[in-house]
């Protein structure tokens, strides 16, 4: 998953991912897969790099979305959160979701930090998967997140949503192509690309005002 980004941009991804293995203190670029937090840490990590990416290649997207813990990303990517703010989120929230105990309530960890984390208005619009509704300042952000910590999820809702602002293409960012296959069968008349290996990154930073 980071040889594709450190491929595609390397001088982005030797900074991010010198920067988030310093708050981790984990070796991101290449992940065990049995390690839930780590590996969700990772897929965020490649996730942000592939974004400023397609930035410096001149895509300007007008509104953002994350599925569950791609939500941070999101938010991380519309100035929200923190870059490390979002990291260290992800790899408690990871946790949580991981540990068949804890998924029925509020973990009081995760929840502290989520209430103690700033958060600020986005500078881009982000449709929250945990309302599927648009978010508009910190504190509406913050609690979407604490929304789905009990594993509450408007996806569908928020496909729609974003259909519904007139969105006519779609971009999956990082690793994968689940959500944009899952975009394409729910809203086939919306153009869907994803950014899972080389050849399709490539595509896209290619000329950016045509897919």
């Amino acid at each position: 998953m980071g040889d594709v980004v450190q491929e595609a941009f390397p001088e982005i991804a030797e900074q991010v991912f010198d920067q988030a293995e310093r708050a981790t203190g984990v070796g991101l670029r290449s992940v065990s897969q049995d390690r839930a937090g780590d590996l969700q840490a990772a897929v965020y990590t490649v996730s942000v790099i592939t974004h400023l990416g397609l930035l410096e290649s001149g895509w300007q997207p007008d509104v953002l979305a994350g599925h569950q813990l791609g939500s941070y990303a999101a938010l991380a990517a519309a100035g929200c959160l923190s870059f490390t703010d979002g990291l260290l989120l992800v790899r408690e929230h990871a946790f949580v979701l991981g540990n068949s105990d804890a998924t029925g309530q509020r973990p009081e960890p995760l929840v502290a930090r989520l209430e103690n984390t700033e958060f600020r208005e986005p500078y881009l619009p982000v449709v929250g998967s945990g309302s599927s509704q648009l978010l508009r300042t910190g504190a509406q952000a913050r609690q979407d997140l604490l929304t789905q910590v009990d594993g509450s999820d408007r996806w569908r809702d928020t496909m729609s949503q974003l259909v519904g602002r007139g969105r006519d293409v779609v971009i999956e960012v990082g690793p994968g192509r689940r959500l944009s296959a899952q975009f394409a069968q729910a809203h086939p008349q919306v153009v869907t690309r994803s950014t899972a290996d080389i050849r399709r990154i490539r595509r896209l930073t290619r000329e950016p005002a045509r897919i």
